[in-house]
């Protein structure tokens, strides 16, 4: 993936979400049980999780799956 279209993605992402107060970020999402500072927090830490994987490369095959 273009780092210019995750970039774009991330602050595009970040502009809504950024002016919510803390009311608002208590409000239900489409995810049943999930507020909004949830559901903000669980794609920041996709986010991270994919930077790490993209920055750490690996010099052998993968030893792990989706699985394991």
């Amino acid at each position: 993936m273009n780092a210019d279209v995750l970039r774009a993605a991330y602050e595009a992402f970040a502009a809504v979400v950024r002016p919510l107060g803390d009311e608002e970020s208590w409000r239900p999402t489409g995810c049943v049980g999930w507020a909004v500072r949830d559901l903000v927090f669980h794609c920041a830490g996709d986010a991270q999780r994919a930077l790490v994987a993209l920055h750490t490369p690996a010099a052998e095959p993968a030893d792990r799956d989706t699985v394991t």
